[in-house]
């Protein structure tokens, strides 16, 4: 998996969310083919998760209101045209049924602990 270009911190939070993603799957509560079709992290911030979400193959799109969403373009996480600084019930609004798993995670504050 490639976190290169996330932060210290955030690699450690993409690497949990990879760590809960496998666990969903080995428990069957998530279809892994899901994580491969058309993917929406939304409230995406900085892109820490979806990075996660990318690795797995699928194609994914992100979503936040706030500026941090830039990072994802900045960082070259996702292209331009996949990350929508704008309400994601608006996106959805303007773009409904073309997801097949709408993923939102939350982990805390993405401020280094240390």
């Amino acid at each position: 998996m490639d976190y290169g270009n996330l932060a210290e911190y955030q690699r450690e939070r993409a690497l949990q969310t990879k760590m809960h993603l496998d666990l969903l799957i080995y428990l069957g509560k998530l279809d892994e083919s899901l994580l491969k079709g058309r993917v929406l992290d939304w409230g995406a911030g900085f892109g820490t998760n979806t990075q996660s979400l990318n690795n797995f193959g699928g194609y994914v799109e992100a979503v936040d209101i706030s500026e941090a969403v830039n990072e994802i373009i900045a960082r070259g996480i996702l292209p331009k045209e996949k990350v929508y600084h704008q309400d994601g019930i608006r996106l959805l609004k303007n773009h409904p049924d073309t997801y097949d798993l709408i993923a939102s995670f939350m982990f805390g504050p993405l401020q280094s602990q240390r």
